[in-house]
């Protein structure tokens, strides 16, 4: 067996006995992690709370990888200046949203997920 496929299924294994992962592969416990995160960043309009974030926060907001972020921002690097210690100030959070656009809302609630037929 190749090692990728035993990595693989080892993988698979854990995630369904962490998670207890549906027939249909989505586990009801991450993606109700996933929600609980997004309201971290959002109020209950869906709008973006104007805070200072960490880089790892905005990926998050965004809904990319940390490195597509670091990507992103090395773009900018005159106009973004640099963080005050971890954390982007509201400014530059600013300055990002008007490059990048304003972030959306992660996916729909639990309850209206499409179910498998």
């Amino acid at each position: 067996m190749p090692f990728h496929t035993i990595v693989s299924h080892t993988i698979r294994k854990r995630a369904q006995t962490l998670h207890k992962v549906d027939s249909d592969g989505i586990s009801p416990s991450y993606v109700c992690f996933i929600m609980e995160q997004a309201n971290r960043y959002f109020d209950e309009n869906g709008k973006l709370i104007i805070r200072r974030y960490r880089i790892n926060d905005l990926a998050a907001i965004y809904e990319i990888s940390y490195k597509t972020m670091r990507k992103w921002m090395s773009n900018f690097p005159d106009e973004l200046g640099r963080k005050a210690g971890r954390y982007y100030s509201i400014r530059q959070l600013e300055f990002m949203i008007g490059q990048f656009g304003e972030p959306r809302r992660a996916s729909s609630p639990v309850n209206e997920l499409p179910v498998a037929a």
